[in-house]
């Protein structure tokens, strides 16, 4: 459910990377706070922002580079439509945030850029975990996939 459809209206539940039908999303996060959405075909575009985002009034949105307007609806924004071939960018702030935490009577500090853990002290003798300075930088490291899009959903659950 990282994307849902209802009628000619996509929600973006997540903000990860995703192929579908009907766009594609690419997240730039954590290395800065946007995320792009190609439209394939016409839709109605919505956009939940994460909780560490503070408000809507933070986020902004363009569409081909030309500024919008938008409305929220909870942790959504409402984007509007968007024309097959058209990309909508919104750009939010994000930020480093410590947060000291307690594991096995152990004192951890764990420093996250929006949801992604970029560094914790201590890292562990053996195998140190988190050293991710990388994903501090703000230039996105793209890495080029061709992506496959099923003809049709497989129905998870009860029928």
């Amino acid at each position: 459910h990282t994307l849902t459809r209802v009628g000619d209206t996509i929600r973006v539940n997540l903000l990860l990377n995703r192929a579908d039908p009907s766009c594609d999303v690419h997240s730039h996060i954590p290395h800065r706070g946007q995320v792009d959405v190609r439209a394939k075909r016409g839709l109605k575009l919505e956009v939940r922002l994460p909780e560490w985002v503070g408000s809507a009034d933070q986020a902004a949105v363009t569409v081909d580079g030309t500024s919008r307007q938008t409305e929220s609806r909870g942790r959504y924004l409402l984007v509007g439509e968007l024309k097959a071939g058209q990309q909508a960018t919104l750009t939010f702030p994000i930020h480093e945030q410590e947060t000291s935490i307690v594991v096995e009577r152990r004192r951890f500090l764990l420093v996250r850029r929006g949801n992604e853990v970029v560094s914790i002290e201590p890292p562990g003798r053996h195998c140190p975990l988190y050293q991710r300075d990388h994903l501090r930088e703000p230039a996105t490291r793209w890495v080029e996939r061709q992506r496959f899009v099923a003809e049709q959903q497989i129905p998870w659950g009860p029928s």
